[in-house]
């Protein structure tokens, strides 16, 4: 049922940012950014759902406790936080496409912006825990680099 409705409202994200007019510019920046955002916080979803799926929560683990949730992650193997790692560049690939894509105007700034907003989401993320720091490090240049790569892509095609 979420999923349907997050899928909902990314679809009708798409479609306002393809029949907003060229006049609207801003407007259609903003939702341009918008909807990146949104498909990049899509595939997040579908590694936390991936991730839960293959290694659960402990029975009785109240997810507001951070100091229950950091004695979960110190307990995860490499490959999670692998997994993790490779989502998130999918993700900040994608909010960088997607928003230089759908912006009509100025599609390097959209872009850019858009990735800034998602690269302050990944720090917090990444520093709130104390997650080994082979992943902080290879989440935080990877994620800027793929992501800058997807705005030089995104931007680049006439749409």
């Amino acid at each position: 049922m979420l999923y349907r409705n997050i899928k909902i409202g990314g679809l009708f994200l798409v479609f306002c940012c393809t029949f907003v007019p060229k006049k609207s510019m801003m407007v259609r920046s903003l939702l341009a950014m918008l909807t990146g955002l949104v498909v990049g916080s899509l595939i997040l979803l579908l590694e936390m759902l991936l991730r839960t799926s293959m290694y659960p929560y402990p029975t009785g683990i109240d997810l507001a406790d951070k100091l229950q949730l950091q004695q979960y992650y110190s307990k995860l193997p490499d490959k999670a936080f692998v997994i993790s790692v490779a989502f998130q560049v999918i993700a900040a690939f994608s909010v960088g496409l997607i928003s230089s894509l759908v912006s009509y105007s100025s599609k390097y700034q959209t872009g850019v912006l858009a990735i800034l907003f998602y690269y302050c989401w990944v720090l917090y993320r990444a520093f709130s825990f104390e997650f080994p720091t082979m992943y902080v490090i290879s989440v935080s240049t990877a994620t800027i680099i793929f992501a800058f790569f997807g705005v030089v892509v995104g931007a680049r095609r006439p749409v």
